[in-house]
């Protein structure tokens, strides 16, 4: 099996969701913003590079790299005060749970870090895990950037190969998240 695809099936068992599909808007060959519909919502990622669309539909290719986005209502994470910051731990809390579950394992551990991210002016949560041994050969890690958007927990995600650097994958989802943004339709996104 080829590796992207084993990867794909792997990111894929470990977020099963019922997100709507995915669109890419593409200005150039360098630049596209991929286009993530949420009801009445249209949420835009400015991406560099080389951007196409998978066989998944919450995951996309940027520069032979799966990229992965989670769209969640941030109701199911609430309690009474509403921060964005303990609401998205408590987030990464039930993933642990569900990834213990998953890899039958109790001893799958995520890091987290809390980041501020200054072109939205909102706070995130950087979060990562290694899977375990022998479940993959490749990918060595998965890495997670989250934030409070408009009643959601959006976030993205890519796998960590074993020839792949972590700051260069940590970059590549700041990178991304920090161009997000609501938008009407798509009909003026390359002119901006």
């Amino acid at each position: 099996m080829k590796p992207f695809k084993l990867i794909l099936r792997i990111v894929m068992a470990l977020f099963i969701t019922n997100l709507p599909a995915q669109s890419l808007v593409k200005c150039n060959n360098n630049m596209a913003y991929w286009i993530i519909p949420d009801n009445d919502l249209l949420y835009a990622i400015a991406l560099k590079g080389d951007v196409d669309l998978s066989e998944n539909p919450d995951i996309i290719n940027i520069n032979e790299t799966a990229l992965q986005y989670i769209l969640l209502d941030k109701s199911n994470y609430l309690d009474k005060k509403n921060d964005d910051e303990p609401l998205l731990l408590r987030y990464i809390a039930t993933e642990q749970e569900h990834l213990r579950n998953i890899f039958a394992t109790r001893s799958l551990l995520i890091t987290s870090e809390i980041i501020l991210l200054p072109a939205l002016g909102k706070k995130a949560v950087f979060w990562s895990f290694d899977l375990p041994e022998g479940k993959n050969s490749e990918v060595v890690s998965q890495l997670f950037l989250n934030i409070v958007s408009e009643g959601n927990i959006l976030g993205l995600g890519t796998p960590l190969f074993t020839d792949s650097d972590f700051s260069e994958a940590k970059k590549l989802l700041i990178d991304a998240l920090e161009t997000l943004h609501t938008i009407p339709n798509t009909e003026s996104l390359c002119q901006e």
